[in-house]
């Protein structure tokens, strides 16, 4: 899938945000395009904030995955 672009603030978490939106998007869908999409938002939202991203950072991230233009 193709990456969000955003300024990286901090990484911290942003590898488990990943991970936990993996499993999130599994649970939720058992489709696995769609667990790498939200996984992807996850961890993304993550980095480009000073703290955990937020449900709707991640949500505003999907959407620029799954609608790139």
């Amino acid at each position: 899938i193709k990456a969000v672009s955003g300024k990286v603030k901090n990484t911290v978490g942003s590898g488990d945000s990943m991970v936990a939106g993996f499993i999130a998007g599994y649970i939720k869908t058992n489709d696995y395009k769609y667990a790498l999409e939200l996984g992807s938002a996850a961890g993304s939202a993550t980095a480009f904030s000073d703290d955990l991203g937020t449900y709707d950072e991640i949500m505003e991230n999907l959407k620029k995955i799954q609608n790139p233009h």
